[in-house]
């Protein structure tokens, strides 16, 4: 059951790492952020600029994360 939720946390990590531009990157990205959220991996904060760049297929989230102090908070040894 460990190796089902540690390849699961690696997909989403993936996911949530989608580059910015390609249609709908926006949603699947706020949705492997929730993931983290629902986890407790993910602060309310982070997640929040996920889900405010949803509808936002071009924004990279990684400046905003960055204004804020959350860059490195779903480092993948939190994710294992």
């Amino acid at each position: 059951m460990l190796d089902a939720k540690a390849a699961e946390n690696r997909k989403q990590l993936t996911l949530l790492h989608t580059p910015p531009g390609a249609a709908g990157s926006g949603r699947v990205r706020y949705g492997a952020a929730m993931y983290f959220y629902m986890n407790k991996v993910l602060s309310a904060d982070a997640l929040e600029v996920y889900r405010g760049l949803a509808k936002r297929d071009r924004e990279n989230p990684q400046p905003f994360l960055l204004a804020l102090g959350l860059s490195d908070e779903f480092e993948t040894e939190k994710t294992p």
